[in-house]
């Protein structure tokens, strides 16, 4: 599988829209950004998966995009689906120390991925854990984080299927999205979850409202969302009683 695309290659009688791989380095290293390593793919059936079969490969801060993503996978095993040389799929790559809370990884990329879009004059919300959807309940972003331990590191895959519903140019909509990422990463492993986490809240489309939790589709409970704990989870207030649920196997209806 080739790692880097022709941006001059037709399909029919239109030129397709490729990343070009040099006009975003030169946006990154003007940016101080320039630690980041690009990888470029026509086609994987996911990054994520691309990534994790030989993680030794990809040393920190690597970000490795493809053109057309076959199989993305979301949360719960749901599958993503992108468009050609449309929208972005993409998984970055991070090595981090094993005392980094790396549990709330979901909801922080999710306040990045908002910034962004706001940057973009794009109105959004935020559905726990981490989707984001526009103000007509749409959505238009799945966040899939995955980690491991590996001598003594821990590994984070950050995977991000974005629709870019505003048709925005591409090579700067990825620059941003790692732009807008690296700086919410660095406040998160500088200050901690804290403020990252009023943020979430500020941009929640359900905090303070009535809510169902969800798994398999059968409801579990239903109250009014009080907010999200230290560690990422959701809290629900019901019959004076607040609830903790994590994101695993679980879904939101509000």
């Amino acid at each position: 599988m080739n790692e880097t695309i022709n941006p001059s290659l037709n399909t029919g009688q239109e030129k397709i829209n490729w990343l070009d791989k040099d006009k975003i380095d030169e946006l990154l290293t003007a940016n101080n950004l320039a630690e980041y390593n690009l990888i470029i793919l026509q086609e994987t059936p996911s990054t994520n998966t691309y990534v994790l079969n030989d993680i030794n490969k990809f040393k920190d801060k690597t970000v490795v995009m493809a053109e057309y993503q076959s199989c993305g996978r979301g949360r719960g095993n749901k599958v993503w689906l992108s468009k050609l040389a449309v929208d972005i799929t993409v998984s970055f790559v991070y090595w981090l120390d094993l005392e980094v809370k790396y549990e709330v990884l979901p909801l922080v990329v999710a306040v990045a991925v908002n910034r962004l879009l706001k940057d973009c004059k794009i109105k959004t919300k935020i559905k726990w854990p981490n989707d984001i959807h526009l103000e007509n309940g749409e959505k238009i972003c799945g966040i899939l984080v995955e980690s491991g331990i590996n001598q003594g590191k821990r590994f984070v895959v950050i995977g991000i299927g974005l629709d870019n519903v505003n048709n925005l140019e591409r090579n700067y909509l990825l620059f941003s999205l790692i732009k807008n990422l690296d700086n919410v990463m660095s406040e998160f492993l500088v200050f901690g979850f804290s403020l990252i986490k009023q943020e979430w809240l500020d941009n929640c489309v359900h905090h303070k409202h009535q809510v169902s939790v969800l798994r398999n589709n059968e409801i579990l409970s239903s109250g009014i969302n009080v907010g999200i704990s230290d560690s990422g989870a959701l809290l629900v207030e019901s019959d004076n009683h607040i609830t903790e649920y994590n994101s695993a196997n679980i879904s939101l209806r509000f």
